[in-house]
């Protein structure tokens, strides 16, 4: 069956720059769009961040991190794996759901809800995990 990638994200933290960086693709076949989206990973394994959970499908959207990576799934939940080198990175808040993007830094993790709430998650070193009180109808996150 012929596929085509949806979308290739990479993270390239300063401290990996001497190492294989994980590389994440979301492929999904190209006459077909109901069938369901599979994510395949490369790269840089030491962690298991491009060790893709068995099962995985329906994914919409991806973000891999220094260490971990992040699959956001057509119902609006997160998938997380890899190596929680930071407080639970790995382990994603209980009830997060509704979420429309995912994002993956060095050791925290994002997700955008669709109300415009952002959750974070994981190394809180200068305040990465800790969310700005008030925040609100955010478009976006990187």
């Amino acid at each position: 069956m012929k596929t085509t990638a949806l979308a290739i994200l990479v993270y390239l933290p300063a401290v990996l720059l001497s190492k294989a960086a994980p590389q994440l693709v979301v492929e999904q076949p190209v006459d077909t769009p109901l069938v369901p989206r599979k994510v395949v990973a490369w790269g840089d394994n030491y962690n298991g961040q491009t060790t893709v959970p068995a099962g995985l499908t329906n994914v919409q959207a991806i973000a891999a991190g220094s260490s971990h990576s992040l699959a956001l799934r057509s119902d609006g939940t997160v998938v997380a794996w890899g190596r929680s080198y930071y407080p639970q990175v790995t382990n994603v808040p209980a009830g997060l759901f509704s979420v429309t993007a995912v994002a993956a830094g060095d050791g925290h993790a994002l997700a955008l809800r669709t109300d415009g709430t952002v959750v974070a998650w994981g190394d809180n070193d200068e305040g990465r995990a800790t969310v700005p009180t008030g925040l609100k109808n955010v478009k976006q996150i990187a």
